[in-house]
Protein backbone atom coordinates (compact mmCIF):
# COMPACT_ATOMS: atom_id res chain seq x y z
CA UNK A 1 0.00 0.00 0.00
CA UNK A 2 1.27 3.48 -0.84
CA UNK A 3 1.49 5.90 2.04
CA UNK A 4 -0.56 9.11 1.98
CA UNK A 5 2.66 11.14 1.60
CA UNK A 6 3.82 9.05 -1.39
CA UNK A 7 0.45 9.51 -3.11
CA UNK A 8 0.64 13.26 -2.53
CA UNK A 9 4.15 13.47 -4.04
CA UNK A 10 3.02 11.50 -7.12
CA UNK A 11 0.04 13.83 -7.56
CA UNK A 12 2.23 16.93 -7.31
CA UNK A 13 4.73 15.52 -9.84
CA UNK A 14 1.94 14.61 -12.27
CA UNK A 15 0.39 18.07 -11.99
CA UNK A 16 3.78 19.71 -12.63
CA UNK A 17 4.30 17.57 -15.73
CA UNK A 18 0.90 18.53 -17.08
CA UNK A 19 1.65 22.21 -16.56
CA UNK A 20 5.09 22.19 -18.20
CA UNK A 21 4.31 19.90 -21.16
CA UNK A 22 2.53 22.51 -23.33
CA UNK A 23 5.53 24.85 -23.10
CA UNK A 24 7.74 22.09 -24.52
CA UNK A 25 5.35 21.08 -27.30
CA UNK A 26 6.39 21.73 -30.90
CA UNK A 27 4.23 23.80 -33.24
CA UNK A 28 2.23 21.53 -35.54
CA UNK A 29 2.65 22.62 -39.15
CA UNK A 30 -0.47 22.57 -41.31
CA UNK A 31 1.22 22.93 -44.69
CA UNK A 32 1.77 20.29 -47.35
CA UNK A 33 4.55 17.78 -46.56
CA UNK A 34 7.64 17.40 -48.72
CA UNK A 35 8.37 19.25 -51.95
CA UNK A 36 5.57 21.13 -53.67
CA UNK A 37 5.33 22.84 -57.03
CA UNK A 38 6.48 26.46 -57.13
CA UNK A 39 5.79 29.36 -57.04
CA UNK A 40 3.39 29.71 -54.12
CA UNK A 41 1.66 32.31 -52.02
CA UNK A 42 3.34 32.41 -48.62
CA UNK A 43 1.21 32.72 -45.51
CA UNK A 44 3.56 34.02 -42.83
CA UNK A 45 1.24 32.79 -40.06
CA UNK A 46 1.53 29.13 -41.11
CA UNK A 47 5.05 28.08 -40.26
CA UNK A 48 6.88 25.08 -38.88
CA UNK A 49 9.30 26.70 -36.47
CA UNK A 50 12.87 27.82 -37.02
CA UNK A 51 14.70 26.97 -40.24
CA UNK A 52 17.75 24.73 -40.34
CA UNK A 53 20.45 24.44 -41.47
CA UNK A 54 22.00 27.89 -41.21
CA UNK A 55 22.79 29.76 -44.44
CA UNK A 56 25.82 32.00 -44.92
CA UNK A 57 25.87 34.23 -48.02
CA UNK A 58 29.24 35.14 -49.55
CA UNK A 59 28.57 37.73 -52.26
CA UNK A 60 30.50 40.75 -53.49
CA UNK A 61 30.95 42.32 -56.91
CA UNK A 62 31.25 40.02 -59.91
CA UNK A 63 31.89 40.27 -63.64
CA UNK A 64 30.01 37.99 -65.96
CA UNK A 65 27.61 37.62 -68.87
CA UNK A 66 24.07 38.85 -69.37
CA UNK A 67 21.86 36.81 -71.67
CA UNK A 68 18.39 36.97 -73.14
CA UNK A 69 17.91 33.22 -72.89
CA UNK A 70 15.85 31.10 -75.24
CA UNK A 71 15.27 28.23 -72.81
CA UNK A 72 13.08 26.23 -75.18
CA UNK A 73 15.38 26.89 -78.15
CA UNK A 74 12.31 27.52 -80.29
CA UNK A 75 13.28 30.97 -81.55
CA UNK A 76 10.25 32.73 -80.10
CA UNK A 77 9.77 34.50 -76.78
CA UNK A 78 7.57 32.66 -74.28
CA UNK A 79 7.08 32.54 -70.53
CA UNK A 80 9.88 29.97 -70.08
CA UNK A 81 12.52 32.41 -71.39
CA UNK A 82 14.29 34.88 -69.15
CA UNK A 83 16.91 37.57 -68.76
CA UNK A 84 19.79 36.34 -66.61
CA UNK A 85 23.22 37.18 -65.27
CA UNK A 86 25.87 34.42 -65.21
CA UNK A 87 28.76 35.37 -62.91
CA UNK A 88 32.31 34.31 -63.59
CA UNK A 89 33.68 32.13 -60.82
CA UNK A 90 36.82 34.19 -60.08
CA UNK A 91 34.97 36.06 -57.34
CA UNK A 92 33.50 32.75 -56.09
CA UNK A 93 29.96 33.90 -55.23
CA UNK A 94 28.38 31.18 -53.11
CA UNK A 95 26.35 30.28 -50.06
CA UNK A 96 26.97 27.75 -47.33
CA UNK A 97 23.84 25.72 -46.63
CA UNK A 98 24.85 24.13 -43.38
CA UNK A 99 28.27 22.63 -44.16
CA UNK A 100 27.62 22.30 -47.91
CA UNK A 101 28.86 24.86 -50.42
CA UNK A 102 26.48 25.96 -53.17
CA UNK A 103 27.95 28.03 -56.02
CA UNK A 104 25.89 30.81 -57.56
CA UNK A 105 25.29 29.73 -61.17
CA UNK A 106 22.94 32.50 -62.33
CA UNK A 107 20.55 35.28 -61.37
CA UNK A 108 17.46 35.37 -63.58
CA UNK A 109 14.38 37.58 -63.60
CA UNK A 110 10.64 37.07 -63.82
CA UNK A 111 8.05 39.70 -64.69
CA UNK A 112 5.72 39.93 -62.78
CA UNK A 113 6.93 38.34 -59.53
CA UNK A 114 6.16 34.66 -59.09
CA UNK A 115 6.04 34.40 -55.30
CA UNK A 116 3.65 36.50 -53.26
CA UNK A 117 3.03 37.07 -49.57
CA UNK A 118 -0.56 36.71 -48.45
CA UNK A 119 -2.14 40.13 -47.94
CA UNK A 120 0.35 41.94 -50.19
CA UNK A 121 0.08 42.99 -53.82
CA UNK A 122 2.06 41.08 -56.43
CA UNK A 123 5.46 42.73 -57.02
CA UNK A 124 6.32 43.69 -60.63
CA UNK A 125 9.51 41.60 -60.71
CA UNK A 126 11.40 38.85 -58.92
CA UNK A 127 15.04 37.79 -59.06
CA UNK A 128 16.05 34.16 -58.53
CA UNK A 129 19.60 33.46 -57.32
CA UNK A 130 20.22 29.84 -58.34
CA UNK A 131 22.90 27.85 -56.48
CA UNK A 132 24.16 24.34 -57.13
CA UNK A 133 26.16 21.99 -54.91
CA UNK A 134 28.82 19.56 -56.12
CA UNK A 135 26.27 16.76 -55.70
CA UNK A 136 23.73 18.52 -57.91
CA UNK A 137 21.17 19.75 -55.37
CA UNK A 138 19.83 23.29 -55.72
CA UNK A 139 19.07 26.23 -53.41
CA UNK A 140 17.32 29.30 -54.83
CA UNK A 141 17.11 32.70 -53.12
CA UNK A 142 13.99 34.61 -54.18
CA UNK A 143 14.00 38.43 -54.05
CA UNK A 144 10.83 40.42 -54.77
CA UNK A 145 11.45 43.71 -56.58
CA UNK A 146 9.29 46.84 -56.36
CA UNK A 147 9.31 49.47 -59.08
CA UNK A 148 10.02 53.05 -58.00
CA UNK A 149 10.93 56.26 -59.81
CA UNK A 150 14.26 56.63 -57.97
CA UNK A 151 15.53 53.42 -56.31
CA UNK A 152 17.76 53.54 -53.27
CA UNK A 153 20.30 51.35 -55.14
CA UNK A 154 21.09 50.64 -58.79
CA UNK A 155 22.18 47.05 -58.03
CA UNK A 156 19.41 45.59 -60.22
CA UNK A 157 19.24 48.47 -62.70
CA UNK A 158 22.90 48.03 -63.63
CA UNK A 159 22.67 44.50 -65.10
CA UNK A 160 19.24 45.16 -66.62
CA UNK A 161 20.03 48.53 -68.19
CA UNK A 162 21.18 47.29 -71.61
CA UNK A 163 18.86 44.36 -72.24
CA UNK A 164 18.21 43.98 -76.01
CA UNK A 165 15.10 42.59 -77.64
CA UNK A 166 16.82 39.88 -79.72
CA UNK A 167 16.25 36.47 -78.16
CA UNK A 168 19.47 34.50 -77.71
CA UNK A 169 21.76 37.54 -77.38
CA UNK A 170 24.44 37.70 -74.69
CA UNK A 171 26.96 40.34 -73.70
CA UNK A 172 29.69 40.91 -71.10
CA UNK A 173 29.11 43.06 -68.02
CA UNK A 174 31.36 44.09 -65.16
CA UNK A 175 31.02 44.99 -61.48
CA UNK A 176 27.59 43.56 -60.76
CA UNK A 177 26.82 44.19 -57.10
CA UNK A 178 25.46 40.82 -56.03
CA UNK A 179 25.40 41.72 -52.34
CA UNK A 180 23.45 44.90 -53.12
CA UNK A 181 20.79 42.89 -54.94
CA UNK A 182 19.63 41.37 -51.65
CA UNK A 183 17.59 43.19 -48.99
CA UNK A 184 19.54 44.56 -46.02
CA UNK A 185 17.34 42.59 -43.65
CA UNK A 186 17.93 38.93 -44.44
CA UNK A 187 14.80 37.61 -42.69
CA UNK A 188 13.29 34.96 -44.95
CA UNK A 189 10.88 32.08 -45.34
CA UNK A 190 11.99 28.67 -46.58
CA UNK A 191 10.11 25.81 -48.11
CA UNK A 192 10.76 22.73 -50.25
CA UNK A 193 9.56 23.49 -53.77
CA UNK A 194 10.51 23.21 -57.43
CA UNK A 195 12.00 25.18 -60.27
CA UNK A 196 9.32 27.39 -61.82
CA UNK A 197 10.09 26.32 -65.40
CA UNK A 198 10.69 22.95 -67.02
CA UNK A 199 11.87 20.44 -65.80
CA UNK A 200 10.37 21.63 -62.45
CA UNK A 201 12.93 19.69 -60.42
CA UNK A 202 12.93 19.89 -56.59
CA UNK A 203 14.81 22.78 -54.99
CA UNK A 204 15.17 24.41 -51.57
CA UNK A 205 13.58 27.90 -51.62
CA UNK A 206 14.63 30.88 -49.48
CA UNK A 207 12.26 33.81 -50.14
CA UNK A 208 13.25 37.07 -48.47
CA UNK A 209 10.60 38.84 -46.44
CA UNK A 210 11.70 42.36 -47.49
CA UNK A 211 11.54 43.66 -51.05
CA UNK A 212 14.26 45.54 -52.97
CA UNK A 213 13.83 48.21 -55.66
CA UNK A 214 14.50 48.88 -59.33
CA UNK A 215 13.52 51.75 -61.60
CA UNK A 216 10.00 51.55 -63.02
CA UNK A 217 11.23 52.29 -66.54
CA UNK A 218 13.87 49.53 -66.36
CA UNK A 219 11.31 46.94 -65.30
CA UNK A 220 8.95 48.05 -68.08
CA UNK A 221 11.72 47.88 -70.69
CA UNK A 222 12.93 44.40 -69.73
CA UNK A 223 9.42 42.99 -69.44
CA UNK A 224 8.31 44.35 -72.83
CA UNK A 225 9.57 41.47 -75.03
CA UNK A 226 7.52 39.01 -72.95
CA UNK A 227 4.28 40.93 -73.50
CA UNK A 228 1.67 41.87 -70.94
CA UNK A 229 1.59 38.35 -69.46
CA UNK A 230 5.30 38.44 -68.62
CA UNK A 231 7.43 35.35 -68.11
CA UNK A 232 6.14 34.03 -64.81
CA UNK A 233 4.52 30.75 -63.86
CA UNK A 234 1.13 30.91 -62.16
CA UNK A 235 1.20 30.37 -58.43
CA UNK A 236 0.39 26.80 -57.52
CA UNK A 237 -2.61 25.97 -55.37
CA UNK A 238 -0.70 24.54 -52.40
CA UNK A 239 0.12 25.67 -48.88
CA UNK A 240 3.72 24.59 -48.31
CA UNK A 241 5.37 24.01 -44.98
CA UNK A 242 7.37 27.18 -44.46
CA UNK A 243 10.20 27.87 -42.05
CA UNK A 244 11.16 31.39 -41.00
CA UNK A 245 14.91 31.92 -40.97
CA UNK A 246 17.72 34.44 -41.09
CA UNK A 247 18.34 34.36 -43.95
Amino acid sequence: MLSRLTKLLIAVATTAALITAPAQAQHVCTGAPGHVQSPVEIDRSQNCGSATPAITISYGFADGTMRFRDKNLNGSVDNHDDVSFVPDQLSDPHIMYGTTKYKLTEVHYHFDAEHKFQGQAQAPAEAHFVHASASGSTVVLGVLIDGVSVPASDAHDHPLAGVPTTLGDSWSIGSVNLAGMLPANKASFRYSGSLTSSPYTPVHWVVFNDHVEATDSTITQVKAPFGAAGNNRDRQNVAPRIYPGNP
